[in-house]
């Protein structure tokens, strides 16, 4: 499990079973990540409610899923969360 920024480079490079979590850069948003279990890297967001720690899958890496609108559409779903 990497913490890196999740770029356009970083996606195409993961192998199979690696996951990459976003950081390190000012756009940056906690629980947006890469994974990829066997054919196309997905993006998800990770998330607490009811103290339950929970998944969402945004979508699969191509089109329309670029980094910048998976991450775009991760902050909204978490202010969706965030407001109950």
């Amino acid at each position: 499990m990497a913490v890196l920024g999740v770029t356009i480079r970083t996606v195409q490079s993961l192998a199979p079973g690696e996951t990459i979590w976003d950081a390190g850069h000012k756009e940056a948003v906690r629980g947006f990540g890469v994974r990829r279990q066997r054919g196309t890297p997905v993006y998800v967001v990770k998330y607490r409610a009811l103290g339950r720690q929970r998944f969402f899958t945004i979508g699969p890496h191509g089109s329309p899923w670029t980094p910048e609108k998976a991450r775009k559409e991760a902050k909204r779903l978490l202010g969706l969360v965030a407001r109950g």
